[in-house]
């Protein structure tokens, strides 16, 4: 529907200031419209409707191409979050993160998971994806524990809670098979 408004306005802004010229002129100008053999040339009201119409056109589709769907998300996740997971096998770690934004894409810091007082392992997140029609975040990372290194997956559910939360599950794939659920939940502001 937006789209359709914009397509609109796009073409009966630039018409305003062309009638008000045509109505303020009318017996010292004309608009014509000549065909020769160069192309058509136009003159008058009409000539400033046409361009008017292409810079409208013009600015249009650069603010189409530079809008981008997923900066109220993106927004939103800005900050830190304390992170709970929790694997298969009963074993609770807590680490925390936070998600930034650099040059309008969506960074998300890794940190330490830690078991009791004893840090367990380090983890450092890329390519994130961001779902919006099903509200997830889902993201690989890198796990490193000890001397083992392994790949991992995470998809989370954001939730419109307050304060906000993701739920949802991990899985790292590396010299053994390991898997669980994860809450993030976000700080308030200090």
């Amino acid at each position: 529907m937006r789209n359709i408004f914009d397509l609109i306005a796009a073409f009966l802004v630039p018409l305003i200031p062309a009638v008000l010229l045509y109505e303020l002129f009318s017996s010292l100008n004309s608009a014509s419209v000549i065909q020769t053999n160069e192309g058509i040339k136009i003159g008058g009201p009409a000539a400033l409707y046409v361009i008017l119409l292409t810079l409208a056109l013009r600015y249009l589709n650069r603010w189409r191409t530079t809008t981008d769907p997923l900066t109220k998300l993106k927004k939103n996740l800005i900050g830190t979050w304390d992170v709970k997971s929790v694997s298969s096998h009963d074993h609770e770690a807590v680490s925390t993160s936070t998600f930034s934004i650099d040059n309008n894409e969506l960074i998300l810091g890794g940190g330490a998971f830690v078991e009791g007082e004893k840090t367990i392992g380090h983890w450092t997140p890329d390519h994130i994806i961001l779902d919006r029609p099903h509200n997830m975040v889902i993201f690989l990372y890198d796990l490193k524990d000890g001397a083992v290194n392994s790949r991992g997956l995470m998809e989370l559910t954001i939730s419109k809670e307050t304060p906000p939360t993701m739920e949802g599950t991990w899985e790292v794939i590396g010299q053994d098979h390991h898997n669980g659920t994860v809450i993030f939940v976000k700080r308030g502001k200090a």
